[in-house]
């Protein structure tokens, strides 16, 4: 029986070999099926033949498995298109023969024609459809004519026997994996006429050593020949081209040669490419464009020529083998991450021509130690040198104006710093993190501190507020846990707000002469402050200003003083003594809260100033004493002088034989409050120094040189008066 089974199978093959088939296959075209051989001729276009439904359609030498038996196909002179999967997965095909006259080959129209070796695409050619000849496993040849404009998506893909490729001048196309996957292509020539490239479109060329990119290409997509495991050298010509993604990811690219008509390179040009080396860019290259080199993780060496203006966004980022880098003068800006993560840069020189260092330009660069910053930057962006931990020393140009949020953040090592007079911002946590700056010197026109600009400087011992400062940032200085001495001679900072200096031992504070504000929170948690000086220049003390300084016992607020704000020494355990000059108009609400160790408060006014219920809550009301003018106590004791009646002991004092207490910035008392001794600058001669108690009584006079120290040993505690040259000036006795 299965002997009877064979000899019928040889019997039909043999029959429909011995007869001639023949179908149409187009108006005016005839396929004929003689033997191996299918030729089809005639003259017009072959049928389409769609493989979508609903309009699948197969061809009809399909039909009976007729394409089993064609070897050979012939299309001749007068066929004028070969039509969409016309061929497809005639995979005993091993020859075809395209006429003179096709003008264009369609989609899928010898797809899967697995043992075809050889094509020749003839001049008149002007397209190849998408998947023409894809998966030809066996196509080692191919010529391509030259009148062919565009090669389509995945063309030639998977045509693993490819060993060489002449793409001619006339193509202005190469589609979507239009040769992807040929794994044995050695040799490929792009013709001058190509301009765009696209996705993938030799990704996977495993084979391919080198490659040139004509002048004229304006596009390439993304992984062109990305995945070419052994492409060490790219000529690179394109004038003007804009690049996507990778295109050369995961190649062996090691040599880049930059012709001298690249005006730019685009976008993601070299991204990723692991075996890059060293580059030189030409004098001919104007820009360098974003994540250009992004990723290579190899290259230790740029050489950025003098024509370069532009470096974009991530250009260099994540070069981590790149150890230093010049910008040349021509370049005027660097991108955001230019070169961040770049964790082997070890030395940078920005030149002259650059204006703005762009955010997180050097983001993490750990082993940075030198930078030269080009005399005309203006604007350091946030975070540009952040955690550049080997950072030891920077220097700020003249000229620059603002600093960044972040711009030196956590730079450890990083030990002094100078902001020139031009920077007028300094941004939230700049210097926040670096626990090595020991000094910071600030120009004369800075006017703004951000919130955390300088939190955890550890090794901060002393700060110098200038007097152009109008705005300090919460915890400007939180966390500087060794900054003892503080110098404030901002003359009208308006606004801050949270605790400036939380978490540091602040004990020595100087405020000038001219600082008209000590603004809100300014010295809160301040615990280490004993004694401050307020000059007459003030005239406001802002809420929560000195709030929690547990260890100041005394305060006087001189004359000029208007207002106390809300909680200004709230928590202040302290505080035993307290004047308020003769202009305050009102002492806001909890501004002595927990003050609970107050044991006399003296106001120069007969009339009492505005203050709440709870200004003097938690004072102890019965041994606290209130001290007012003669004349006075029947006024704190009415009903309407809120806060101030809630006290038992009203007692009144006589200033009568006192001069008017005048503020001066000539003549000043030191310290003040005083122990055991007191100096008087801002006199040149001999002069006779008067001291009153609260009563006007003289408790002190003597005759004193210039600087000269007047000792008060022997005075007790309290508020005195002092009279030199016509001056008067309040003092207080502590110890």
């Amino acid at each position: 029986m299965k002997k009877k089974l064979f000899l019928l199978s040889i019997f039909c093959v043999t029959t429909l070999l011995s007869f001639a088939q023949s179908w149409s296959c187009g108006s005016g075209l005839t396929a004929v099926l003689s033997g191996e051989t299918l030729t089809v001729s005639g003259t017009g276009a072959m049928t389409d033949y769609p493989h979508t439904s609903p309009d699948y359609i197969l061809p009809p030498w399909n039909e009976w498995d007729y394409n089993s038996l064609i070897k050979k196909v012939v299309i001749e002179d007068g066929v004028t298109s070969i039509g969409s999967f016309a061929f497809y997965h005639c995979s005993y095909v091993t020859s075809v023969t395209i006429g003179s006259g096709v003008m264009n080959i369609g989609k899928s129209a010898f797809a899967g024609c697995s043992a075809l070796t050889s094509i020749v695409i003839p001049d008149k050619v002007t397209t190849i459809g998408t998947s023409a000849f894809e998966g030809c496993d066996e196509l080692a040849s191919l010529t391509i004519g030259s009148g062919v404009t565009s090669i389509g998506e995945n063309a030639f893909s998977s045509c693993s026997k490819l060993t060489s490729l002449v793409i001619p001048n006339n193509v202005t196309s190469i589609g979507y994996e239009a040769f992807y996957d040929c794994e044995r292509l050695t040799s490929v020539t792009i013709g001058a006429g190509v301009t765009d490239i696209g996705e993938s479109a030799f990704d996977y060329c495993i084979s391919l050593p080198s490659i040139t990119i004509p002048a004229g290409v304006a596009n390439m997509g993304s992984y062109a020949f990305s995945g070419c495991r052994n492409l060490t050298v790219v000529n690179f010509n394109p004038i003007n081209c804009t690049m996507g993604r990778s295109v050369f990811s995961s190649s062996a690219l090691k040599t880049l040669n930059i012709g001298d008509q690249v005006a730019k390179i685009t976008d993601y040009a070299f991204s990723s490419c692991d075996n890059l080396a060293s580059v030189v860019i030409p004098n001919n290259v104007k820009s360098i464009g974003k994540q250009v080199f992004s990723y290579c993780d190899n290259l230790a060496s740029i050489t950025i020529g003098s024509g370069v203006t532009s470096i974009g966004d991530e250009a260099f980022r994540n070069c981590n083998s790149l150890t230093s880098i010049t910008i040349p003068n021509n370049v005027t800006s660097l991108g955001a991450q230019t070169f961040s993560d770049c964790e082997s840069l070890a030395s940078v020189v920005i030149g002259d021509g650059v204006t703005s260092i762009g955010d997180e330009t050097f983001y993490w660069c750990k082993a940075l130690t030198s930078v030269t910053i080009g005399k005309n930057v203006k604007s350091i962006g946030e975070d540009a040198f952040y955690y550049c931990t080997g950072l030891t020393s920077v220097t700020i140009p003249n000229g620059l104006t603002s600093l960044g949020s972040g711009a030196f953040r956590n730079c450890s090592s990083l030990t002094g710093i100078v902001i020139p007079n031009s920077v007028y911002d300094i941004g939230s946590s700049a210097f926040s993190g670096c626990g090595s700056l020991t000094s910071v010197i600030f120009g004369s026109g800075v006017e703004s501190i951000g919130s955390s600009a300088f939190y955890n400087c550890a090794g901060l011992t002393t700060v110098n507020i200038p007097a152009s400062v109008t705005n300090i940032g919460s915890s400007a200085f939180s966390g500087c846990t060794n900054l003892f001495t503080v110098n404030f001679y901002a003359v009208n900072c308006t606004s801050s707000s949270g605790s400036i200096f939380y978490n540091c031992p602040v004990g020595m504070v100087t405020i000038g002469d001219r600082v008209t504000r000590i603004p809100d929170n300014f010295f809160s948690g301040c615990s280490g402050i004993a004694s401050v000086d307020i000059p007459n220049s003030v005239n406001y003390i802002g809420s929560s200003a000195f709030s929690g300084c547990s260890r100041l016992t005394s305060i006087i607020i001189p004359n000029n003083v208007t207002s106390i704000g809300s909680s200004a020494f709230y928590n202040c355990t302290a505080l035993t003594e307290v004047l308020i000059g003769t202009s305050v108009t009102s002492v806001g609400n909890y501004a002595f809260e927990k003050c609970s160790n107050l044991t006399d408060i003296y106001v120069l006014q007969i009339m009492p100033p505005v203050a709440y219920i709870n200004t003097f809550y938690g004072v102890n009301y019965i041994s606290c004493i209130l001290h007012v003018p003669a004349g006075g106590a029947k006024f704190y004791s009415l009903p309407q002088a809120i806060g101030w009646n809630l006290f038992v002991f009203i007692v009144e004092f006589d200033l009568t034989g006192i001069a008017e207490v005048s503020a001066s910035e000539q003549v000043k008392i030191y310290p003040n409050p005083v122990s055991e001794s007191f100096r008087i600058s801002g006199i040149e001669e001999t002069a006779v120094v008067t001291i009153f108690d609260m009563n006007g009584k003289i408790a002190l006079q003597q005759t004193v040189n210039p600087d000269r120290a007047i000792a008060v040993g022997g005075l007790p505690t309290g508020i005195y008066f002092v009279s030199v040259k016509g001056k008067t000036m309040k003092m207080m006795v502590k110890r």
